[in-house]
């Protein structure tokens, strides 16, 4: 912004912000990721609010990329300027028209995870997201209390082509941070839930580096305390991180075969399953065990049927009345034969 590398100098947010991620003051404060690895990079300007901000967002962007981000957090948003003229409005927020929003997309296309705040509208005029929230490859994060509840100004979906935002939610009323002088207080806003929730993604992608950030972003999703219900007031809901790890790494230890096929429906599912399998190997008798799990690794089905001599089985599965909502992991082992699939309950 001003051509030095001082980025300390014109306003105390960033450092709120950086502080939810990398702070580390025993007793007082820890930040969701303290040992990752960061760079600041700032491209507001403190005291007005033009459009070119979000050209320089861009240009940090861009250097994040050069230097190998693998994640960017920005806790801001834009609507109004303070040249009317050039204010977005609510149509605007399609995931393809404001000039943020585009970037934010471009970087995802590079492989970069963005995690942006939703924006502090929800109790204005305005009440809605803000770019770049409205992008379609990046994770929007809304505020909650401490209790779960939406922060009374955590800013509503939907985009204008409606589609749900936030993505999710996180902690941001109030939120524990340090200021430049090394002080620990409180501070709010969606600007700290953004961060709050990139730290979090950072232990998750590191945990699991073989994914694509579009498949991290898909089961922190699938990992929310509202994936099968999203509304535009909490997205998806609340993450459980630990559920999402849990979840992969099961998924990730198995070593599917290419001698069987698994069929799964309906999915999802409410009060009956149907488990088809087809096994490629004919004439061979076989030991078959069905296992179904929730993302804490709980097993809700254990079904072991010894000496199936079919190459075509299928089992079914009823009174799912008492079983929640959300994603679980279905495993048909079948000799040295291992299979699995997603599925969903509504």
């Amino acid at each position: 912004m001003d051509g030095d590398r001082q980025v300390y100098d014109a306003d105390s947010h960033g450092m709120k912000v950086l502080s939810t991620m990398a702070g580390n003051i025993p007793g007082q404060l820890l930040g969701t990721a303290p040992k990752a690895s960061y760079w600041l990079l700032r491209s507001e300007q403190a005291a007005t609010e033009y459009i070119i901000e979000e050209h320089n967002w861009v240009v940090a962007a861009e250097f994040a990329d050069s230097v190998g981000a693998d994640i960017i957090n920005s806790s801001l948003g834009y609507s109004d300027f303070d040249d009317a003229s050039t204010s977005h409005t609510y149509t605007d927020l399609d995931g393809n028209t404001t000039i943020i929003t585009r970037a934010a997309d471009i970087a995802a296309s590079k492989g970069i995870l963005v995690v942006t705040s939703a924006g502090n509208e929800g109790f204005s005029q305005w009440k809605y997201i803000s770019a770049p929230a409205d992008a379609d490859s990046i994770l929007s994060i809304g505020a909650i209390m401490q209790d779960g509840r939406r922060a009374y100004f955590s800013s509503y979906g939907p985009t204008s082509d409606q589609r749900i935002k936030p993505d999710i939610c996180a902690i941001g009323l109030p939120s524990i941070v340090s200021g430049t002088d090394g002080s620990v207080s409180t501070s709010s806003g969606t600007s700290f839930s953004s961060p709050t929730m990139a730290g979090l993604v950072a232990c998750l992608w590191q945990a699991h580096p073989e994914l694509t950030n579009m498949q991290v972003i898909d089961i922190i999703k699938r990992s929310s305390s509202q994936f099968s219900a999203p509304d535009t007031s909490l997205g998806y809901g609340i993450p459980d991180i630990y559920a999402a790890h849990i979840y992969l790494k099961s998924s990730g230890a198995i070593d599917t075969q290419k001698s069987g096929s698994l069929r799964v429906f309906p999915n999802p599912f409410k009060n009956e399953l149907h488990v088809e399998f087809l096994s490629q190997q004919i004439g061979i008798p076989y030991n078959m065990r069905i296992e179904m799990f929730d993302l804490k690794g709980r097993k809700m089905i254990d079904d072991f049927q010894p000496e199936v001599k079919n190459n075509y089985k299928i089992t079914t599965y009823e009174q799912f009345n008492d079983l929640s909502s959300g994603l679980y992991l279905l495993r048909l082992t079948a000799n040295n034969i291992v299979l699995q699939q997603k599925v969903v309950k509504f």
